[in-house]
């Protein structure tokens, strides 16, 4: 994510010294931006955060046509992925664009339920009767990808009441990692990924280290 030729910057929010000095130390051309204590706590909503830094940024005058929110527990997101994603708000001359994938449920049906797990007129009456195939295709948040205007994060406002168009994300590339069972998804997938990757390259040149694949 840090060569990315879309972003004129590129940041890392955290309240963690562990994770500021990783950054510093690999991030190169990524900056940290601290957050004051009553938004690092587990409690505090991202779009709070993400008002606080953009406010800061026009403080001191340093300001944006557009932002992007990006999620560390969302690790198959590609640099591919992103600009696919600009462009595509810019071309529809949307507000916001959130990305989504195809849902892997069955009837593409998840809703809550109440505590007395009583579900009389849970199953929306339209699609009663119908089988799989003739249900339309559902989608879901994947909380992978978030980018609209400056003044949609600098305003808090809620994004989902704006000119706001949906991104489809590739569901190999989809993963939001809450728990160690969402970790071993991910790994699976990104090693999927790799191989599909590897496909396309022929030979292997190490630099510092590190194996990158080359074009045949």
């Amino acid at each position: 994510m840090t060569s990315l030729d879309d972003f004129d910057k590129i940041a890392v929010s955290t309240d963690s010294k562990e994770i500021a000095d990783c950054v510093n130390k690999y991030g190169s051309g990524v900056e940290v931006w601290r957050r004051p204590d009553e938004l690092a706590t587990s409690n505090a909503h991202v779009m709070d955060t993400m008002q606080y830094h953009v406010q800061q940024l026009e403080k001191e005058g340093d300001v944006y046509d557009y932002v992007m929110m990006h999620h560390a527990t969302a690790p198959l997101v590609d640099r591919l992925d992103v600009h696919k994603a600009l462009n595509y708000l810019i071309r529809k001359d949307a507000d916001f664009v959130v990305s989504m994938c195809k849902s892997l449920l069955s009837l593409g049906i998840s809703r809550p339920v109440p505590d007395d797990m009583m579900v009389r007129g849970w199953f929306p009456k339209e699609f009663r009767g119908l089988n799989r195939q003739e249900l339309p295709q559902a989608y879901e948040l994947d909380n992978n990808i978030y980018v609209g205007k400056w003044q949609i994060f600098r305003d808090n406002m809620d994004y989902w009441d704006t000119n706001i168009y949906m991104y489809e994300m590739p569901q190999n590339k989809c993963a939001d990692i809450d728990t160690e069972e969402d970790f071993k998804w991910a790994e699976i997938k990104f090693k999927l990924l790799l191989k599909e990757e590897k496909k396309h390259y022929h030979g292997i040149v190490s630099i510092n280290g590190r194996d990158i694949f080359a074009k045949g």
